[in-house]
């Protein structure tokens, strides 16, 4: 089977926030270049997490060249890295291809075909557009640490550089309808990305609770506090139950039942008028009352079993997992979810197409 982007060419060129863009593109069959900046040549504002692991993953079936550190050898190694490209992605800087030293009426951007993908901390026409930012100030900007954390203290950032991870989401996405739009009218044009306003992708039902109710949500911290909503222990760890107010009104009823399926104790006091009242669910003794119930019915039961009943009745219990738990998963192994490559294990295929199968070469290093 021949794969979707086979026929795309694609230089990837500057920080971490278009590089998995270019290894979305990668996995759907591109060849994928990836021009690497020496470290002297490489702008400090740009963001690159130096763990070789998160590298791997972001990099791993690209092609490599290291481009010159001299400028006018530099911008000569770009231009010939252009020629016949059908796409670029840009990132980390406006105009990441003039910083290192290509000018930006250099016969090799005059290509009418060429599709530029530019992604940068706050968009190329922002009042900000020269302002460097790291993860953190983009995630703050955007909106995203204004749910994240407690309410009495600093909020708390998400682990992994998530803003550039969704920058890419949207590289990749503008970058194919880009081609797509290409073949019906034959020309390429320009994708611009703000890493800040993707942050918009992480705001649950922020936009949506300002809009229609006037309310700007803020940070709650472990949860929502109320019976049927949070962590429950369990047999062998926790799960994470939602039956309160955010779940539906069916989904406290299907756990009820359950309950009394297996005769837990105390589940009848729970069928009571007050705890139709969302006031009284939030009290403490609420809470602690049906913690007490919910966690002597999962004493002896595991969490994969927890998960696989609940799914089944239709309510939302999830497995708090290790990532010991997550490379141990039947379900994952069954889907052939981690491969292996030079002798180490990694997450394979995000999606799955059927006709167009997901593929990631090992890299390979190009002569400059």
């Amino acid at each position: 089977m021949t794969a979707a982007l086979a026929h795309l060419r694609v230089v990837e060129i500057g920080d971490d926030s278009g590089a998995y863009a270019g290894r979305l593109l990668a996995g759907l069959g591109a060849e994928v270049v990836r021009a690497r900046v020496p470290q002297s040549a490489a702008p400090d504002s740009w963001s690159v997490d130096p763990d070789p692991v998160v590298q791997d993953f972001l990099h791993r079936g690209k092609a490599e060249v290291m481009l010159p550190a001299e400028e006018s050898n530099r911008s000569a190694a770009i231009a010939e890295l252009l020629r016949g490209a059908d796409i670029t992605i840009e990132s980390g800087s406006t105009d990441v291809l003039a910083t290192l030293g290509l000018d930006l009426d250099h016969p090799a951007l005059a290509d009418p075909e060429l599709i530029r993908t530019r992604i940068s901390p706050w968009g190329i026409q922002s009042e900000r557009a020269g302002t460097p930012a790291t993860d953190l100030i983009s995630s703050a900007a955007g909106g995203f640490l204004a749910l994240g954390g407690w309410p009495d203290r600093a909020p708390t950032r998400a682990y992994g550089d998530q803003s550039l991870r969704m920058a890419s989401l949207y590289a990749a996405v503008g970058a194919l309808l880009a081609v797509r739009a290409r073949a019906i009218s034959g020309s390429g044009q320009q994708v611009e990305v703000s890493v800040q306003e993707s942050v918009a992708t992480a705001l649950e039902n922020a936009l949506q609770y300002s809009d229609l109710e006037g309310v700007v949500r803020r940070r709650v911290g472990a949860g929502y506090q109320e019976a049927g909503t949070g962590v429950y222990a369990c047999s062998d760890g926790f799960v994470y139950v939602m039956v309160g107010r955010l779940s539906t009104a069916q989904g406290w009823v299907n756990l009820l039942d359950w309950l009394d399926e297996a005769g837990v104790p105390g589940t009848a006091g729970l069928r009571t008028t007050e705890w139709t009242d969302h006031e009284y669910r939030k009290s403490a003794a609420a809470q602690a009352e049906f913690r007490r119930i919910f966690e002597s019915f999962a004493a002896d039961r595991s969490k994969a079993d927890l998960y696989v009943e609940a799914q089944r009745r239709n309510i939302a219990v999830c497995p708090v997992n290790s990532p010991q738990d997550l490379l141990a998963s039947e379900h994952l192994n069954a889907r052939d979810f981690f491969v292996t490559a030079d002798r180490r294990r990694s997450v394979g295929a995000p999606f799955r197409l059927s006709a167009t199968p997901w593929s990631l070469p090992v890299p390979t290093r190009v002569p400059a």
